[in-house]
């Protein structure tokens, strides 16, 4: 009885201490820096996709830089991307086909699932 009293003093301790405060700043603005890298690389994306309609043989990819931002953006988190593709999907001077937005936004939830279920399995 003193040792099992014992054990599970000790795992409560070694629990306790691996805890963070939630108001830290740090991984707010890496949080805030990652969405704004998003939102430039996915603005670039939408002006280079007006190049590939100029060219009649690269038409048929002028929405994979989009889906390329979606991709890598999705191994990290989804947020940022659907947050900014949500955007340019409304009416406006970037306006991006709903279609194109909800394949971004697809491609990087399966991204991201697929990560975190990679992760499970490997931790």
């Amino acid at each position: 009885m003193w040792l099992w009293r014992k054990s599970q003093h000790r795992a409560a301790m070694i629990v306790s201490s691996n805890y963070e405060s939630p108001f830290q700043i740090i991984p707010a603005l890496k949080f805030a820096g990652l969405i704004v890298l998003i939102k430039i690389f996915s603005t670039l994306a939408v002006s280079y996709q007006e190049v590939f309609i100029h060219f009649s043989w690269l038409e048929d990819l002028k929405n994979f830089p989009i889906y390329l931002i979606s991709l890598l953006s999705g191994l990290v988190d989804v947020d940022a991307i659907t947050q900014d593709m949500a955007e340019k999907s409304a009416i406006g001077v970037q306006a991006l086909a709903s279609l194109t937005s909800t394949t971004a936004i697809i491609i990087a939830l399966v991204t991201n699932t697929t990560v975190k279920i990679v992760l499970a399995k490997k931790f």
